[in-house]
């Protein structure tokens, strides 16, 4: 359940930090989700109206591509 008496500023924050933890957690960092985990479903994606769009899966894509490239280099 969202407090909806939390300063519109602190709320926004956590649901930041809670995506952002989702995001890597999706990425192979922390415990995996399982296979049923909806990225768009989760409140933070409502509190910051991230919906599912083609932008932002692009978005995501372009962030996970980015990743891989970067682990890729520093292989190399």
């Amino acid at each position: 359940m969202i407090d909806m008496d939390c300063p519109n500023d602190h709320l926004r924050m956590a649901a930041l930090i809670n995506l952002s933890s989702y995001i890597s957690r999706i990425l192979g960092f922390s415990d995996s989700l399982h296979d049923g985990a909806e990225l768009f479903g989760q409140g933070a994606c409502q509190v910051l109206n991230f919906e599912d769009t083609p932008a932002n899966r692009r978005l995501l894509v372009k962030m996970y591509d980015d990743i891989i490239d970067h682990e890729e280099e520093a292989v190399a």
